[in-house]
């Protein structure tokens, strides 16, 4: 009988990027915006503006695609811990990632600088 041993995976780097919050204040949700640029793999930046809508226990992130179609994703949060989930396709189809998706990591550093 032989027996064949499956390739580890190796876990993909962190994402990495910057992120700041917008001036702006969308004036009927009184959502703010933060501007997240994250660089792919291949070394490509890509810059979006998302609509940072808080829930309780989840923060929910829109975007308009190149479509002009309105793209949400869903940041599970529990504060106080790091226990944050994303349900980008990165974070779905790449839960191997180490520390998370760019979503996840962006607004991590951002809620900490979040302005009053």
């Amino acid at each position: 009988m032989t027996t064949s041993k499956r390739a580890t995976k190796r876990p993909l780097p962190p994402a990495t990027g910057t992120c700041r919050w917008m001036s702006y204040i969308d004036p009927s949700s009184g959502n703010r915006w933060l501007h997240i640029a994250a660089t792919t793999p291949s070394g490509r930046l890509v810059k979006e503006d998302y609509e940072v809508e808080l829930l309780k226990g989840a923060i929910r992130l829109h975007k308009l695609d190149e479509d002009f179609n309105v793209v949400t994703y869903t940041v599970s949060t529990t504060w106080g811990n790091d226990n944050w989930t994303c349900d980008c396709p990165d974070a779905t189809n790449r839960p191997e990632r180490l520390h998370n998706c760019k979503h996840v990591r962006a607004l991590k550093s951002a809620m900490s600088q979040m302005p009053k």
